[in-house]
């Protein structure tokens, strides 16, 4: 269930300097301001920071930070405006020199925006039901025990759906 939002906590939320730096990071290494005016990217944040503020609890997310959580949230709506606007206005820039950083703890990858965008069409692809899945795991940072607990099934099989969603994705994509 949703948390309601009012004015003022988000106001709060957003005039907070530890916020704002995570979001401007996000943004940064997204790799969509070549694509997004500011004021689509400020939206991208502050809609981001809604969501964040709603969906976020530390008793449903006690392993994920609210800045993490908030951190991603922000690149999956810059991703999603991105696809958007290149999808259906065909407003945007020339890809090739634009990378955005994936990173986990050990090593870093550099996918080309272009091809995020490919693999946002791929995403689109998938019925609603495989999207949520994957944003669960890899955009919300949900565990399988999670992911199961809030779709109403198991932790193996949430492991088995995302395991199926992401070959969908590689057919989709390679």
């Amino acid at each position: 269930m949703r948390s309601k939002i009012d004015n003022k906590t988000f106001q709060e939320a957003y005039e907070n300097l530890d916020n704002l730096r995570i979001m401007a990071s996000a943004v940064r290494t997204s790799g969509t301001p070549c694509i997004l005016s500011p004021d689509e990217l400020e939206s991208c944040k502050m809609m981001a920071l809604w969501n964040t503020l709603r969906k976020w609890s530390a008793k449903k997310y006690p392993a994920v930070k609210f800045t993490t959580f908030l951190f991603k949230n922000v690149r999956w709506q810059c991703y999603l405006q991105a696809h958007t606007i290149t999808k259906y206005q065909h407003k945007h820039q020339p890809l090739e020199d634009h990378t955005y950083d994936v990173s986990n703890k050990e090593t870093k990858e550099y996918i080309s925006l272009e091809s995020q965008l490919a693999i946002d069409e791929a995403l689109e692809a998938l019925p609603k039901k495989t999207l949520n899945i994957i944003q669960q795991r890899f955009y919300d940072g949900m565990t399988f025990k999670q992911i199961g607990d809030a779709n109403g099934y198991s932790h193996e099989t949430a492991r088995s759906r995302v395991d199926k969603a992401v070959d969908s994705i590689k057919k989709l994509y390679l």
